[in-house]
C-alpha cells in the first residue's frame, strides 16, 4: 500500500522535532546551554498548531487552515500518559500546560519550575516515541520513501 510522502515526512519531522527538543530540554534542566534553540521554536509551532485543532473543535473557528493531525498525536500522547479515561477538555487543559511549560523554559529556564520541566520532557520523550514508532511503520512499508529521512 503507497503511503502519502507528505504524511511520512511530517510524521519524520515532528519525531525528529520532538526527541531534539526533549535533549534541548533535559541540557536545560542540568543548567546547560541549549545546542539547537531553534528546535524549540518548531516544539512551540507545533503546540500552536495542536491548540488551532481545539479551537476549531470548540467551534471558537470557522475554519480550520491546517489538519488536525498535531491535535491527534498530542492525544495519542496524553492517552500514553494518562491511564484514566479522559474528555477533550483534559486535553485541552494538558496542552495549555505543555505549552505554558515550554514558553517558560524559553524565556526563564533558570526560574523554571521542576514540575514544568517534567510535564514538558515527558511530553515530548513519548512524542517521539509515538512519532518514531509510526515514522519506522510508514517506512518499513514503503521503502521507497526512505529519503524523506531527515539529514
Amino acid at each position: 500500500m503507497a503511503v502519502d510522502e507528505s504524511i511520512v515526512s511530517e510524521v519524520v519531522n515532528l519525531a525528529d522535532v520532538a526527541v531534539r527538543t526533549a535533549s534541548q530540554i533535559r541540557l536545560l534542566r542540568a543548567g546547560r546551554d541549549l545546542t539547537e534553540p531553534t528546535v524549540l521554536v518548531k516544539a512551540t509551532d507545533f503546540l500552536l498548531r495542536a491548540k488551532q485543532g481545539v479551537i476549531f473543535i470548540n467551534g471558537r473557528s470557522a475554519d480550520l487552515h491546517d489538519t488536525l493531525r498535531p491535535l491527534n498525536w498530542v492525544t495519542d500522547a496524553y492517552l500514553a500518559l494518562t491511564p484514566k479515561q479522559p474528555d477533550f477538555n483534559q486535553i485541552s487543559d494538558y496542552l495549555d500546560q505543555v505549552s505554558s511549560s515550554l514558553s517558560g523554559l524559553m524565556q526563564q529556564p533558570a526560574s523554571t519550575t521542576a514540575i514544568a520541566f517534567d510535564v514538558t520532557l515527558t511530553f515530548f520523550e513519548k512524542l517521539g516515541e509515538l512519532l518514531g514508532t509510526e515514522a519506522d511503520r510508514m517506512l518499513q512499508d514503503d521503502p521507497d520513501l526512505v529519503s524523506l529521512t531527515p539529514s
